[in-house]
């Protein structure tokens, strides 16, 4: 049998495939389904930088603390966002692209508490409101003991 030098030697099986070319949706693996569904519940399953709905279009929860600083897959440290690693608002938080970012509380250093931060939620409309995040996956308007002044 003669073959190219870039043809498998062994042929994969029917309905398999070597890799998944688009990541699953809010594919975060640290993040359990009670936690992931409170999230999305709570932000309305729209992004909260833009207020868009991410129903049938690539999102993820997006760490507030990165994990590796810390931050923990709960909900007063997840925000849903639009799009995946580099694209769209999940990539303007992840790559530093926008400073108001971080006061807008999209972002949070590796010292600060997430559920004392405050973060600006956005509707369609573009109108916003600033509010906290709670421990049981809800927003509130109310700053928590300790938290800093919006």
């Amino acid at each position: 049998m003669k073959r190219s030098p870039l043809a498998r030697k062994t042929p994969l099986k029917r309905g398999t495939t070597r890799m998944r070319t688009t990541p699953k949706p809010g594919g975060n693996s640290d993040i359990t389904p009670g936690v992931r569904a409170l999230t999305l519940a709570r932000d309305g399953y729209a992004c909260v930088c833009c207020g868009v709905s991410v129903i049938g279009r690539r999102y993820s929860l997006g760490h507030r603390r990165r994990a590796s600083q810390g931050g923990k897959p709960v909900p007063a440290n997840l925000i849903t966002l639009l799009g995946w690693g580099g694209e769209e608002c999940h990539g303007r938080i992840d790559l530093y692209r926008d400073p108001d970012d971080a006061a807008k509380g999209y972002r949070v250093e590796s010292w600060q508490d997430p559920a004392l931060i405050p973060v600006m939620v956005f509707s369609p409309g573009g109108s916003g409101m600033t509010l906290f995040p709670t421990a049981d996956g809800r927003w509130s308007p109310e700053p928590p003991e300790g938290a800093e002044a919006a």
